[in-house]
């Protein structure tokens, strides 16, 4: 009975933890989806195995695509949370911003809003993924 109950406790200490769910998703050109929190997706260039650098896209990620020449961004606009004091932010799923990171010229376009999107996909001759 002891090591049943002590599991049980385990097992709600562990997912009571911060930091259980976060991931990191390698993409190419050395950049990585990284979730730090709830709603602190970003994508940042990888440094090292478990270290990046300053977000590129910023928070919240909401879906990503890529081939070996672009990666795709779809991220969600941030308002303050009303039910929170301490300046937390939650994410518009409403408004989103989309992003391009062209990996051969190392160049970061964005945000911009769905139309202008589309047209510079043409712009940069962008196939499908």
């Amino acid at each position: 009975m002891y090591k049943v109950i002590l599991s049980i406790a385990l097992f709600i200490l562990l997912i009571g933890c911060a930091g259980v769910a976060d991931y990191d998703i390698d993409l190419p050109g050395d950049y990585s989806v990284v979730r730090l929190s709830g709603h602190q997706i970003i994508i940042a260039p990888k440094l090292t195995d478990d270290s990046w650098g300053s977000a590129v896209i910023p928070t919240e990620v909401g879906s990503v695509g890529w081939n070996d020449d672009f990666i795709l961004v779809m991220q969600y606009s941030m308002m303050k949370d009303p039910k929170s004091s301490n300046g937390y932010e939650i994410p518009v799923k409403s408004k989103m911003n989309y992003w391009i990171i062209d990996i051969q010229q190392n160049q970061i376009i964005g945000p911009l809003n769905l139309l202008d999107f589309e047209e510079t996909k043409t712009k940069l001759k962008y196939q499908k993924l």
